[in-house]
């Protein structure tokens, strides 16, 4: 017995000569380096024998290891190897986020999250107010595919917005005012923020169907929100108006736009005709059933 209370293999090197070792019966310091050279001792790992056997190698410290045979003793990596594990551990959690924010971000998750959010904050307003009039600066928010555009650019906006005067249905018709995301969606603001206060400003929505809109995410996102800002409560299912560009059934629509296979079973749609004679009747209907509701407001 003596004062020593630990020794590793570098302590030991200058003894070349050293085969017998007594150092026994002192208060060790169960550090991970005396602990795994102490082992590698008594497997025969090494020149030195412990000469007064391994049960007099008894840790003294710390606290946790007191009067355990240094021998027998098993360290963890968390604690023989902190700033490793702790490098590792915080490799791999970056990692994990990195592969989460991709996976959340290819799903689309954050528009979701901030949908549901805009839908609560909406949901709660309308329990305190009634939606007023002068919050509406459109008719109709638009929702199409970009491959679309030059339908909606060289017909609909020309029919609906163009004065004219008659169609068959009063004397002087109103313009509408449509809602398109290339031309009224202001820039620098993020797209869902325009897509929200689009159609929260508008008594409408057109959905401009077709292959094209079938295969476009961002159609989709906006089917979605409407079906929580418009087929909610005051506005009713008429809020939503489908024109067909292109014959389109349930079956051709793919699964994951399910609210469209679902309104399509439940609302009646308008089909642009191919026929240049019928195009007056389609305007027609287009026109009144935009009207619909602004006529029963001021009624």
């Amino acid at each position: 017995s003596n004062t020593m209370n630990m020794f590793t293999r570098s302590d030991l090197q200058a003894y070349k000569r050293l085969q017998d070792l007594w150092a026994g019966k002192n208060k060790f310091f169960c550090s991970c380096d005396f602990v795994y050279f102490l082992q590698s001792v008594i497997k025969g790992g090494e020149d030195v024998h412990l000469s007064d056997g391994e049960d007099a190698y008894v840790c003294d410290s710390p606290l946790y290891l007191q009067g355990e045979p240094a021998g027998r003793v098993r360290l963890s990596v968390v604690v023989c190897r902190r700033v490793l594990f702790v490098s590792v551990s915080c490799v791999v959690a970056l990692i994990i986020g990195v592969l989460v924010c991709v996976l959340l971000w290819r799903l689309h998750a954050f528009w979701y999250i901030r949908m549901m959010w805009a839908w609560l904050k909406a949901k709660r307003s309308s329990r305190r107010r009634q939606r007023r009039e002068e919050l509406l600066s459109y008719d109709a928010f638009v929702s199409y595919s970009e491959r679309d555009a030059s339908w909606v650019e060289n017909f609909l906006v020309p029919e609906l917005e163009e004065p004219r005067e008659n169609d068959g249905d009063s004397l002087n018709p109103r313009p509408l005012t449509l809602c398109l995301h290339k031309r009224d969606f202001l820039p620098g603001h993020w797209i869902v923020d325009n897509i929200m206060s689009a159609m929260e400003r508008s008594r409408r929505t057109v959905f401009i169907l077709s292959e094209n809109f079938v295969q476009s995410e961002w159609c989709r996102y906006e089917l979605d929100f409407s079906h929580f800002q418009l087929f909610d409560g005051e506005t009713g299912s008429n809020a939503a108006i489908l024109i067909l560009l292109e014959p389109l059934s349930k079956d051709d629509i793919p699964k994951r736009f399910c609210k469209l296979r679902k309104l399509m079973s439940s609302t009646t749609y308008l089909e642009w005709p191919r026929e240049e004679e019928r195009s007056g009747e389609f305007w027609r209907k287009v026109r009144n059933a935009l009207r619909d509701e602004e006529e029963e407001e001021e009624g």
